[in-house]
């Protein structure tokens, strides 16, 4: 995942100037371009590092989609806040992998590293380590240890192509917004976004 979820967490960062945020790349990024994908537990450890580093003051966990999941995986400990945008529910291997056989040209192995071409011409490269990931841990169940842990936030897109109608409706302890919004809280929904969560920070 790029660090910016193409473009909405620059918008988000611009609308709350007053917050220090950092953004940084779940993926290796080549110079090409290229993505190389990372196991999520290696993508968790990306995180905790990026926890650990903060010298003092809050810090709030801001997660789109994928990155919910990395930080139902981390020591929250630190962590005064988390906000999770889409996260996903039901994902597997199987189901991601025939969402990647939608784009033509993908070369895809269970067993063996993946190549799926991207819209701007770089390449996707995902080792057969980050489908096993995929497999380990009930995403409910992660969300669910975050909100008896700290104040948790649950903002879903009820418009998502890529999830569909997930049941985080059903976490307790969580504080949910539903939002008539694509996967990336695309157009008009970027702007009920940025006011859902003047709700928060």
């Amino acid at each position: 995942m790029r660090a910016d979820s193409a473009g909405m967490f620059t918008d988000i960062e611009r609308a709350f100037s007053s917050y220090h945020f950092r953004m940084f790349d779940y993926y290796d990024i080549q110079p090409s371009g290229d993505q190389y994908v990372t196991p999520l537990d290696e993508q968790a450890k990306r995180l905790q590092h990026e926890i650990d580093s903060v010298a003092d003051g809050d810090v709030v966990l801001l997660c789109h989609s994928q990155g919910s999941t990395i930080a139902g995986l981390v020591d929250v400990a630190r962590v005064s806040k988390i906000i999770l945008l889409a996260p996903p529910v039901d994902i597997t291997a199987d189901s991601v992998l025939a969402r990647l056989a939608q784009r033509q040209g993908s070369k895809l192995r269970r067993d063996a590293m993946s190549v799926v071409p991207r819209s701007d011409g770089t390449h996707m490269y995902i080792p057969s380590e980050y489908f096993d990931s995929l497999e380990r841990d009930d995403r409910m169940e992660l969300y669910q240890k975050l909100a008896r842990q700290c104040p948790l936030v649950i903002v879903r897109a009820l418009d998502d192509e890529t999830l569909g109608m997930t049941r985080v409706d059903e976490i307790k302890d969580a504080r949910l917004y539903d939002i008539a919004a694509d996967h990336n809280f695309r157009g008009d929904a970027r702007k009920l976004l940025i006011a859902t969560l003047a709700k928060e920070l």
